[in-house]
């Protein structure tokens, strides 16, 4: 398997082409959410579902004529005018399935808007007449929009499945060894008293404390991680579990049959600490291994907050794509095509002062960081050196077109690709529908500058504004 480092300045088109795929003739959907009546919807299912219908693909979309296409639920209208207007994409690219504000479930399941309008649009038939569908959930409607386009899929539904389990890397890691904390993989909780007491045996020597992580098989930002202390009483362990894996799958499924690992949590070891964690993006097709650089992933008690990328990023990036490749070729060979980011935990040990890493987490799909990764690699394209950082989410208010007031926040720094500048405060989700608390909706930004510093500097007078503006309508 032939590897090679690139980057996306171009996204889903560069993306594409590391697919061996043509551009002009490739659609990509990227939806967190699917259609759980589905067979592949199933073995899917997810605690955090969220009514939220925004689209995070637009942010890395085609801006040339004749681009890959993207299809999307529904985007906020001024949002995709600013983005149209600042050359950021091409609007005829882009492929709108959903019905104007509309969250009735499924609505969110881009597959299954797509599959709905193509059913119902002769002309989108024909415009879309064989073309492949990239997906980062691929569904039996993907699978049956395919055939209505004489198009194809990358891979077939079922198989593509698994490659999203933590369960699934943990059990490979040990067919091609490549790193992972030490732990187990097993299933059904009612096989947790062995595994614990295996556990318990084998790290005794290397733990300075007891703290593991117990890891359901399917998850979204880090909400099925539970914080265990191995020597709690079982029953308190089982019961932590039960109640986040109630939430979708049966009593029988939990105790009998449900994939799980327990891992050790890195910290606790002895003179091992964490340094820095880093997703590790890159693009799998029939031959090669693309790896595209990589984001720090900021998280608090195991779950996702935000990305950014330092100059602790760039430290350590080159040992996190090293770590990372070893299971990309292991998933390249196990049958894997497509977007696929994996989360690379780098430690020091304190004593030696050796540094190495840890593949903790699967993502075989766009994740969160590609945002940052891609219109970091668009401004270094123009800008001809490093840049620096950073993706979060706000809550705000808003009034008239979502995006004057987003623009009045960001005021002279928000983004806008002229004259080599492709720098300052980009919106790439804005939420205007469903309202996440007390009438303010959900926005996520990328902030690019050419130091970090600058980064930091922008995006806390952004969110002074934000609180500015908040405080002034009370």
């Amino acid at each position: 398997m032939k590897v090679q480092y690139k980057k996306i300045p171009n996204g889903l088109d560069d993306i594409a082409e590391y697919l061996n795929l043509e551009p002009a003739k490739t659609i990509f959907l990227h939806s967190t959410s699917f259609n759980e009546n589905t067979e592949a919807g199933k073995k899917r299912a997810q605690i955090n579902k969220g009514r939220m219908i925004y689209s995070e693909i637009m942010a890395y979309s085609s801006n040339k004529e004749n681009g890959a296409k993207t299809a999307v639920s529904y985007i906020e209208k001024s949002l995709l005018e600013y983005y149209n207007e600042n050359n950021i994409i091409n609007i005829e690219n882009i492929i709108q399935v959903g019905e104007d504000k509309k969250i009735d479930y499924p609505y969110n399941s881009v597959s299954y808007m797509l599959n709905k309008k193509v059913k119902e649009d002769e002309n989108l038939r024909e415009k879309l007449e064989g073309f492949t569908i990239v997906s980062s959930y691929l569904s039996q409607e993907d699978e049956e929009t395919a055939k209505l386009i004489n198009g194809k899929l990358l891979m077939k539904v079922d198989e593509q499945v698994k490659f999203n389990s933590k369960y699934f890397l943990k059990k490979i890691s040990e067919k091609y060894r490549f790193s992972t904390p030490k732990g187990k993989y097993f299933c059904g909780l009612n096989n947790i008293e062995n595994v614990i007491k295996i556990l318990r045996e084998e790290t005794n020597n290397i733990m300075e404390d007891n703290i593991f992580w117990i890891k359901l098989e399917s998850q979204l930002s880090g909400t099925g991680n539970i914080k265990i202390d191995i020597n709690e009483d079982l029953q308190e362990i089982k019961q932590k579990v039960e109640k986040i894996a109630s939430k979708i799958y049966t009593s029988q499924y939990i105790n009998e049959e449900m994939p799980l690992i327990i891992e050790v949590d890195v910290n606790s070891m002895k003179n091992e600490k964490e340094i820095e964690n880093i997703g590790v993006e890159a693009v799998i097709s029939s031959d090669t291994v693309t790896i595209l650089g990589g984001v720090s992933q900021e998280t608090k008690n195991g779950s996702y907050i935000g990305s950014v990328v330092t100059d602790k990023t760039r430290k350590y990036i080159g040992i996190a794509q090293e770590v990372a490749k070893e299971a990309f070729i292991a998933y390249a060979k196990e049958g894997y095509r497509g977007f696929i980011t994996i989360d690379v935990l780098i430690v020091q040990n304190s004593e030696t002062g050796e540094i190495k890493g840890y593949n903790i987490d699967p993502n075989a799909r766009f994740s969160a960081g590609t945002m940052l990764l891609k219109n970091i690699h668009t401004s270094e394209y123009y800008n001809n050196k490093p840049i620096y950082g950073l993706s979060f989410s706000n809550a705000v208010r808003l009034d008239k077109k979502a995006m004057e007031t987003i623009s009045s926040f960001a005021k002279n720094n928000l983004y806008k690709m002229e004259k080599s500048n492709y720098k300052g405060i980009l919106p790439v989700v804005l939420n205007d529908v469903t309202q996440i608390v007390d009438d303010k909706y959900y926005l996520k930004t990328v902030t690019i500058e050419d130091s970090y510093e600058k980064v930091q500097e922008i995006y806390n007078n952004f969110k002074k504004e934000i609180r500015s503006y908040d405080s002034d309508r009370i």
